[in-house]
């Protein structure tokens, strides 16, 4: 039961060499934690109001990629970037993505489609940008759904790199979410 406290005992370190089963569940474990850690606060918000337990958002994103993201076989795991979720929600998610990258910007844009069924105008968006060269995130912000573009300047050592982006919705209140939507990927020259 979840409003129970127990007291236990503290884990020891087993003697036994672990099975193949577990190397490759410790595995996928490792790769899925490497992702998502520095993202935490970020996943924490994205998933915020989705919660049908008392996992947080980082647990939910971190179930949803061992579920649905990572692939190949032990030791070579990788994410699928174009499975991997940052947000869960019920507005309307981004849709009709346009990607360009000149001089170091990277040039968005979106449907500016509204509807008072889950699509406001003044939806923010929230942009994920990860560089694998270089394993860092940058979250960005700064238009709304009715802007329909966004422009923004990438760090001049991102010149050459392969970056993911992807995007969401937060209602004017930072109450209601859309799901997040991978945008694709792209060479930042």
């Amino acid at each position: 039961c979840k409003d129970i406290d127990y007291i236990k005992g503290l884990p020891r370190k087993s003697s036994k060499a672990p099975t193949e089963l577990q190397l490759q569940q410790q595995g996928r474990f490792a790769l899925a934690i490497q992702t998502l850690q520095p993202i935490t606060a970020l996943l924490n918000e994205g998933f915020k109001g989705s919660k049908t337990t008392r996992a947080s958002g980082y647990n939910l994103a971190l179930q949803h990629l061992l579920n649905n993201a990572i692939t190949g076989l032990y030791p070579n795991y990788s994410v699928d970037y174009t499975r991997m979720k940052i947000s869960k929600g019920n507005l309307i998610k981004p849709s009709d993505i346009v990607m360009a990258c000149d001089a170091g910007v990277l040039q968005l844009s979106w449907s500016t489609l509204v509807s008072r069924y889950g699509a406001f105008a003044d939806d923010e968006i929230t942009v994920l940008i990860y560089n694998p060269a270089k394993n860092i995130y940058l979250p960005a912000e700064g238009a709304t759904r009715a802007d329909g573009t966004l422009d923004l300047a990438l760090p001049a050592d991102y010149v050459g790199d392969t970056i993911h982006v992807f995007m969401f919705y937060t209602s004017r209140e930072l109450i209601k979410r859309s799901e997040s939507v991978y945008a694709g990927e792209l060479v930042v020259v």
